[in-house]
């Protein structure tokens, strides 16, 4: 009963990801890992005592895997789609595009119960100085499709216990563009953000995805939540 580590975990879902190519199959499979330790943890609580730290540290880790491997899956099967497309900019380059998951809320913090739904930001950016309006355009409907994909994959209903995701702490909410580019962040940092969204980004966090824009948004979101200098608010 005792939990496995992150290493054996990710070795579990690297042996599905070479055992299988259907995307519903594989998130089946991962989604079934989560419920099992799900279990595994809650009898370990039941028979030994509670330990709430640990036990919020390995359901959010929990949930970074499935959401690790949800955004395998939807670059994957997104790429194979968009070869496939006849009218791809002519400027566009798939190396020069990068995709980023972040964690906020109580995921952000390792701070998730049994409950708790995964609380993220989709970014993503291009690797260019010079974007035409249309490539701007194709690089943020292709974005979204991406974190519309492992949204779905994560949320639908199925054999296993779906993980619920949440963009409600994303730019301008509701109304905001479900994935954004790393300049459109930095644009919005600079001239919109609230008191309370420079306190949510406390808990920011890399979950999956490109390493370099992980540094890059990091930086962004360092400067607003460790601002030297005390603003007014």
């Amino acid at each position: 009963l005792k939990p496995r580590s992150f290493d054996v975990l990710m070795s579990e879902i690297d042996a599905i990801f070479q055992r299988y190519s259907d995307c519903d199959v594989i998130i089946t499979h991962l989604r079934r890992i989560r419920a099992r330790e799900f279990i595994r943890i809650a009898i370990s609580d039941c028979i030994f005592g509670i330990n709430v730290l640990e036990t919020i540290k390995y359901v959010s880790m929990l949930n970074d895997l499935v959401l690790s491997g949800a955004y395998r899956i939807a670059i994957d099967n997104i790429y194979k789609k968009f070869v496939e497309y006849e009218n791809l900019p002519i400027d566009f380059s798939f190396d020069k595009f990068s995709f980023a998951i972040f964690a906020m809320g109580r995921l952000g913090g390792n701070e998730c119960v049994f409950s708790s739904d995964a609380d993220v930001l989709y970014a993503y950016d291009y690797d260019s100085v010079d974007v035409s309006s249309d490539l701007d355009n194709f690089l943020s409907n292709f974005a979204c499709e991406i974190a519309s994909f492992i949204s779905q994959l994560l949320m639908s209903i199925g054999e296993e216990l779906p993980l619920d995701v949440d963009l409600g702490l994303r730019p301008e909410g509701n109304s905001g563009r479900i994935a954004r580019s790393l300049s459109s962040y930095a644009k919005y940092f600079q001239k919109w953000t609230c008191s309370w969204e420079r306190h949510a980004l406390i808990r920011c966090r890399f979950v999956a995805g490109s390493v370099d824009l992980k540094n890059k948004f990091l930086y962004l979101v360092d400067n607003l939540r460790y601002n030297s200098v005390l603003s007014e608010d």
